[in-house]
């Protein structure tokens, strides 16, 4: 899962709503994909003052994973009775069925 910024002419007297740090004004965009490279969840229009991570708590599919509500399959249904879980970038928080990339302090 990852957030693309798409950018846009803000909305007239939106002030700093949709202005990101990239120093410019945007929407994101946030996608999932599946092993298969192919799109299973696209959220689109959040403003883009927004981290990645906020993005994904205020979309449908954030909200039901972190409620634990998304009806994932029992872990005993997976191979090697492996938990199935989703994977982010170092934006995202470690969660249950979310992981992220190990941080590459040195």
């Amino acid at each position: 899962m990852d957030g693309k910024h798409i950018r846009i002419v803000p909305p007239p007297k939106s002030g700093s709503t949709y202005y990101n740090y990239k120093n410019f004004n945007s929407i994101v965009l946030m996608a999932l994909v599946n092993s298969n490279y192919e799109f299973i969840y696209v959220d689109v229009g959040k403003n883009g003052r927004l981290s990645d991570r906020g993005v994904f708590e205020y979309t449908e599919f954030g909200r039901k994973l972190l409620a634990k509500k998304l009806n994932l399959p029992d872990t005993n249904a997976t191979v090697n009775n492996m938990n199935y879980v989703f994977i982010g970038d170092e934006a995202f928080s470690l969660e249950e069925n979310f992981l992220k990339p190990y941080a590459q302090k040195i």
